[in-house]
């Protein structure tokens, strides 16, 4: 056997233990796939209609198949563990800004108790102001119509 068939055979022999140190790292990504764009949610089922899978390397089949609604720990997430943990961070992190609170919707009760607060505060706000000029156009009128005072 010449060099070059030597060759040929330690690179195949390397490129069939990448292929299997890779392994873990696929099915790893398509369980965060999984994770970050579940297949019962309907935006995730909106958006693989809409640009389709038969160009995609990784079947839907497969993908439903890869614990759909099971919870997933991020004990078993050796590579992708610190990006999720970043990205839960950032999920639970309090919206900055009007824009984000007017589109929070990821806590339904805290939404509502804010924009009725907000609510209410304009109300009283718009109420008070209502009842401060009233009662100066009472003040003004009452004094404008008011008997003088008999002198002593």
């Amino acid at each position: 056997m010449g060099w070059p068939h030597r060759l040929a055979s330690q690179m195949l022999s390397v490129h069939r233990q990448a292929a299997k140190d890779l392994l873990p790292l696929f099915e790893e990504t398509l369980r965060t796939l999984d994770v970050l764009f579940p297949v019962w949610d309907a935006s995730t089922t909106i958006f693989i209609a809409e640009f389709g899978t038969k160009d995609s390397m990784v079947p839907k089949s497969m993908l439903k198949d890869l614990c759909p609604q099971q919870q997933q720990s991020l004990t078993k997430f050796k590579f992708w563990r610190a990006r999720l943990t970043e990205l839960i961070v950032e999920h639970q992190s309090p919206p900055r800004g009007w824009r984000q609170i007017w589109k929070d919707r990821r806590n339904p009760m805290a939404f509502w108790t804010f924009w009725i607060g907000v609510f209410i505060f304009g109300f009283t706000l718009m109420f008070g102001v209502v009842a401060s000029v009233l009662s100066g156009l009472t003040y003004a009128q009452a004094k404008s119509s008011a008997l003088p005072m008999p002198s002593s």
